[in-house]
């Protein structure tokens, strides 16, 4: 064998050797990254938190069980959290609202706009009503008759409800 010919055979293995080494931490970066996206799905499904201002207050809720118990939390000084109890104690009303919030954006998504059309005026009107809107019957044409809207003498005769 020549000089040429052992170079080209060393070069091929080195080749090799690296293409080994390569698919190697391929395959561990992909199965490590996979393993993360697990754990990411598991934590987004188990650890949910919901927090904001609704119902004139501020809250923060943690469910440990995927949604099926929720508390109303509190951050303490320590970066830490504080349970306050369950979250239908601490705020009544709270979770019905924000469920029926959640379902009312699921079926715009869905369907898009509230019409209230005649195909699907109940369930339209359930769904406001879960979400906490009051629906009320609109007068019809004849019933109008003329108005004219001042929104000055509206807010001129406004007083606040005790």
């Amino acid at each position: 064998m020549t000089f040429i010919t052992v170079l080209g055979m060393a070069l091929m293995a080195l080749m090799a050797l690296m293409a080994l080494v390569a698919a190697t931490s391929f395959f561990f970066g992909v199965s490590s990254r996979n393993k993360d996206m697990e754990d990411l799905d598991y934590f987004k499904k188990t650890y949910l938190s919901k927090s904001g201002y609704s119902l004139n207050t501020n809250y923060s809720l943690r469910s440990l069980d995927g949604g099926k118990n929720w508390y109303a939390v509190e951050r303490t000084d320590e970066d830490g959290v504080l349970v306050l109890g369950p979250a239908d104690e601490i705020f009544p009303g709270l979770l019905k609202h924000l469920n029926g919030m959640d379902a009312l954006i699921e079926y715009v998504e869905r369907n898009g706009a509230i019409t209230f059309s005649s195909d699907r005026r109940s369930e339209e009107i359930s769904i406001m009503e879960d979400a906490g809107f009051e629906v009320r019957e609109a007068m019809g044409e004849s019933e109008r008759g003329e108005y004219e809207y001042n929104p000055a003498e509206t807010l001129e005769s406004w007083e606040p409800e005790s």
